[in-house]
């Protein structure tokens, strides 16, 4: 009898050698395996979509993170200072700075108060203070609050230290030993500088022991008043006055401009633009864009001379197509349109077409803007599709265009601050009139750009009838303060206070709120990594960023471990299919290998009687011959 089994073919292919049937399972499987083949590729393909929106959701967050070190005025525009004299002053600038020398005198530095007793007797922190048998007490006062300290019999200068420093009620003092040669020092001071922080030893205190140690003497008490700050910036005030601070470190009287004070005397401050810290942060700008612009370009680009192959030899759909994995794709295509729309064009709320002249009668108005594009300081999207560059931020090669010189290297000697502006610019704003003024935003609500303003003035000089963007405005308590209330406007939030008070109809003006290059780049990234939450009637945004919707769209793919179907994914859904397919060969192969097994069995049987019918016959032919 024939094995049945897949083992006994081995006899099936010595037996017949005309029939090789293992090599006839072997294709018929590769028919029947088709279908989970099919599955196999589709699962695949797949798969490199996830990987594809990984990449590109990795390189958009990656965008924002290195985006948000430069998307203000104070990260973007380094200025650096210089002192002549290190020994009287430090200091420390920010973007604000007004570029120029500043002169600076220092009479004296703010002070603490300190109390130092000092006696022969005290010779270590282990010295008895205290002999008596009974409490003694320490008391001060400081800055108006008095404090009353026990003294056990017993106890050490350590002792009186630790009581102090660790007293639940202490005014801001600290108590220490200082040690002197041979002998040591107890000290108290005032933590706060300043002439107000005063520090007085009370007459109440009595410490004192039999070998000297006596807290009530004077002459062994030294004493340093607190005192304030004095100095001059640019010889203002005039002699004999001098600006006075509780603290050593000025902060507000120069804007941007930071004062550390080391000791009397003068020294010339020179403040200046380091431009070449702005400039690497503007390659650093070009080079974040760029990286994320290779990695989209990799993952949507068409490439029209892709030599596809015939689905039937192909691995993969997208060896199949000209097309990138993500290609096509709504997300990934508004995602791509968002950013580069960020980069092209004029800064929102700037006001110039690039380095035109202003119109006459505006060449020194401040709302003029030197420079609004990235184009107008030699920046351009490369439009070569032959070049390795094609796409991405590059430095205008073309400088006739420009008159022959690297404009932003011209931008930067003449402008640093306008460079910086373009840029990072934010929440920050402007108005062609004097009449009015820009007084802040609502960020995150109030969105950049250009508003019309209108508004009348009463016979009371209070505004009456204001707009702004065309709609009605709020006049604040004041009578001269218009904030735009309207949260249909892009203005909402807006406020502006009005300066020109004489009675009249009909003032009209526009204010620019600004929102530079790297500032608008970064909010278009950031608002594509969140989700907005739609019951914020103050959230600006109503629909999911781009990094949201490929979360939803890799979770519908790949599915949860979950026995509701409809969160199991599309992947998921195609391994159960793949499982059933090899389920459903592996039982395909044991019938069919049973079958053959079958035909093998009566194969020999029928090869048995061939066999017996031809010798039969051989006998015969034999007996015949004879």
């Amino acid at each position: 009898m024939a094995d049945y089994t897949s083992g006994g073919m081995a006899g099936l292919v010595q037996t017949n050698k005309d029939y090789d049937f293992k090599s006839m399972i072997a294709q018929l499987r590769k028919i029947e395996e088709m279908p989970a083949r099919k599955l196999i590729k589709w699962k695949k393909d797949w798969e490199t979509r996830v990987a594809g929106f990984k990449d590109l959701k990795d390189s958009l967050t990656t965008l924002k993170d290195s985006l948000a070190k430069l998307s203000t005025i104070d990260k973007f525009m380094v200025k650096s200072a210089a002192v002549s004299s290190t020994s009287v002053a430090g200091v420390t600038v920010g973007a604000q700075a007004q570029v120029g020398d500043y002169n600076l005198e220092v009479f004296q530095l703010a002070k603490n108060a300190i109390s130092a007793y000092s006696s022969p007797q005290l010779t270590s922190k282990t010295t008895i203070i205290n002999d008596s048998g009974s409490n003694q007490i320490f008391e001060y006062t400081y800055n108006g609050t008095t404090r009353t300290i026990n003294i056990p019999s017993g106890s050490t200068l350590n002792d009186l230290t630790n009581l102090i420093n660790n007293d639940a009620l202490n005014p801001n003092v600290r108590a220490m030993i200082i040690q002197n040669g041979s002998q040591v020092s107890f000290q108290i001071r005032g933590m706060d500088l300043g002439a107000g922080k005063t520090l007085d030893i009370t007459p109440s205190t009595n410490i004192s022991n039999a070998a000297g140690v006596n807290f009530t003497n004077a002459a062994e008490w030294t004493h340093q008043a607190p005192q304030d700050a004095k100095y001059r910036i640019n010889d203002w005030p005039a002699h004999p006055n001098w600006l006075l601070s509780s603290s050593n470190t000025i902060e507000s009287v120069v804007e941007g401009v930071t004062f550390s004070l080391r000791s009397a005397g003068s020294t010339t401050v020179t403040v200046q633009a380091d431009t070449a810290k702005i400039k690497e942060n503007i390659v650093s700008f070009m080079d974040m864009y760029n990286t994320f612009k290779l990695t989209y370009q990799a993952l949507t680009a068409v490439d029209s001379t892709k030599q596809t192959k015939d689905p039937s030899l192909t691995d993969s759909l997208f060896d199949m197509q000209q097309g990138g994995v993500l290609t096509g794709n709504y997300v990934v295509q508004l995602l791509g349109s968002q950013i580069s729309q960020a980069l092209v064009g004029a800064a929102k709320g700037f006001v110039n077409g690039g380095n035109t002249p202003p119109p006459p009668g505006l060449e020194t108005s401040p709302y003029w803007d030197p420079y609004s594009s990235l184009a107008s300081i030699g920046i351009i999207t490369d439009p070569d599709k032959d070049s390795t560059t094609f796409g991405q931020l590059i430095f205008d090669p073309d400088l006739s265009k420009y008159g022959g010189v690297n404009p932003l290297d011209e931008a930067l000697r003449t402008n640093p601050m306008a460079i910086a502006e373009l840029f990072a610019a934010k929440d920050t704003g402007k108005t062609d009139t004097n009449n009015f003024s820009f007084v802040n935003t609502l960020p995150g609500l109030t969105l950049a750009g250009e508003y019309s303003v209108e508004y009348d003035i009463d016979g009371a000089g209070r505004v009456i009838n204001a707009k702004i963007d065309g709609k009605p405005a709020i006049v604040d308590g004041d009578g001269k303060t218009i904030v735009a209330g309207d949260r249909s406007s892009g203005a909402y939030g807006l406020t502006l206070e009005v300066n020109n008070l004489t009675p009249g109809a009909g003032y009209t003006g526009k204010v620019f709120v600004k929102q530079g290059k790297a500032a608008e780049l970064y909010e278009v990234v950031a608002r594509n990594d969140t989700v907005p939450n739609p019951s914020d009637p103050d959230h600006p945004y109503t629909f999911k960023g781009a990094i949201a919707r490929m979360d939803d769209l890799i979770a519908q793919y790949v599915g949860k471990d979950s026995s509701d179907v409809s969160q199991q994914g599309i992947i998921m859904n195609i391994e159960k299919k793949i499982l059933k397919e090899e389920e459903r060969l592996a039982k395909w192969e044991r019938t069919t290998t049973a079958k053959f097994a079958r035909l093998e069995s009566t194969l020999s049987y029928y090869n048995s009687i061939q066999k017996q019918l031809e010798s039969q016959i051989k006998t015969l032919g034999s007996s015949s011959s004879k």
